[in-house]
């Protein structure tokens, strides 16, 4: 896998974020393993997240995720008891 051959214009991905390619094999599970553009996308989102953003603040991120999915969680167990 050599990102530069498969997209090498640096951090979109020929003029759009996410490559337009990136989910076009089918069946579904081949796009994991076999798709340059898949690949390409989820070795540098990985590579940033793991050099580049502090420990405290993925961990604070995880921490809001958890809260608002709790609340969320709650919310609809609460609107479920709600007469009609």
């Amino acid at each position: 896998l050599d990102a530069g051959l498969v997209y090498n214009s640096w951090p979109k991905f020929a003029e759009s974020w996410v490559p337009e390619n990136m989910l076009t094999r089918a069946p579904m599970w081949r796009n994991f393993f076999e798709n340059d553009a898949y690949l390409t996308l989820m070795t540098i989102t990985a590579t940033w997240l793991l050099y580049y953003v502090p420990v405290w603040l993925a961990s604070l991120h995880q921490c809001g995720s958890m809260t608002l999915l709790s609340f969320a969680l709650w919310l609809t167990n609460e609107l479920r008891r709600v007469p009609k």
